[in-house]
């Protein structure tokens, strides 16, 4: 149960715990996660950590600590590190602390390579017919697709409702589950043949969801198969179907703007990130001019 009136027998562990109470009603829960389990990196670091311990020095340990002994990767402790550091500023609001030592603890994140499909394979996957006696294996490939096709998060597929789903124009209209943006988007028709493949027998009920339920974890165990069985050399994800919808867009000349929109991303910046030009692309234009070049016809 938590108190109101606080003992001053405050440790940073315990004002670790009271922030994520705090948090419970605000916070996504992975997020609340994650700062449980820095909590626990920390102990395992050192147990008697306390506020006055945590300087500039201590953290660039604690970093060393993750990478050496715990063999973190730099985007896994890159985590780590946002947490306590969201932690230490809410210490230094209440009062607990007068200096967050990151001021001057730098970390470069490496961008972790964002894998897609290309729309010559999200073709090949379209095409690819599974057999009869694979069930999952069929819906992993549709769920997939789906958000090859809308670019919605693996939650936000999997729940999506039949109220949903608006006509004339056809179109998706949610809250967005990880960012609660409201966004709008248009249906191409292999989309609406996923929802309709499923809807037809179905009463459709505004409140039911529509695609099949299934684990990301199953999803992406079946994923594996799919690649291997169309012959796509590529480790996939479910979140992959997500980067494969924005650089088709990148591919299709789409206004950043709008890819921003459909993507529900708050800022222009991270759709921009999709953006870092695909390099066949790059060498296609190269040629473009080439080719100007060699056929310009003399005045």
């Amino acid at each position: 149960a938590m108190t109101y009136f606080r003992e001053n027998k405050t440790t940073l562990f315990s004002f670790m715990d009271e922030q994520v109470e705090l948090w419970q009603s605000i916070r996504r829960s992975d997020t609340l996660k994650s700062y449980k389990s820095t909590k626990n990196v920390l102990m395992a670091f050192n147990t008697k950590l306390n506020f006055g311990d945590l300087s500039y020095e201590t953290i660039q340990r604690f970093d060393l600590y993750m990478s050496k002994i715990r063999g973190n990767s730099l985007n896994g402790r890159y985590g780590k590190h946002k947490c306590l550091k969201a932690i230490i500023n809410e210490a230094i609001k209440k009062g607990y602390m007068d200096t967050n030592p990151y001021r001057d603890f730098k970390l470069k994140t490496t961008a972790s390579k964002r894998q897609f499909l290309s729309i010559a394979e999200i073709k090949k996957l379209m095409d690819y017919q599974v057999p009869e006696d694979e069930p999952f294996l069929e819906k992993a490939k549709d769920l997939f697709l789906f958000s090859c096709f809308t670019g919605l998060r693996y939650g936000d597929v999997i729940s999506l409702k039949f109220g949903n789903i608006k006509s004339n124009p056809d179109a998706i209209k949610l809250k967005m589950s990880k960012t609660s943006k409201d966004i709008t988007i248009p249906l191409v028709s292999n989309a609406k043949d996923i929802l309709h493949k499923y809807s037809k027998h179905v009463l459709q009920q505004p409140s039911l969801t529509v695609l099949p339920k299934i684990s990301n974890q199953v999803v992406n165990r079946n994923l594996k198969t799919l690649m291997e069985n169309v012959g796509i050399n590529k480790q996939i994800s479910f979140h992959c179907a997500r980067h494969s919808f924005a650089s088709s867009h990148i591919q299709a000349n789409t206004n950043l703007i709008y890819l921003k929109d459909l993507m529900g991303h708050s800022k222009v910046t991270e759709t921009q990130v999709y953006a870092k030009s695909l390099e066949s692309d790059l060498f296609n234009s190269m040629n473009t001019l080439q080719n100007m070049y060699d056929h310009q016809v003399a005045i």
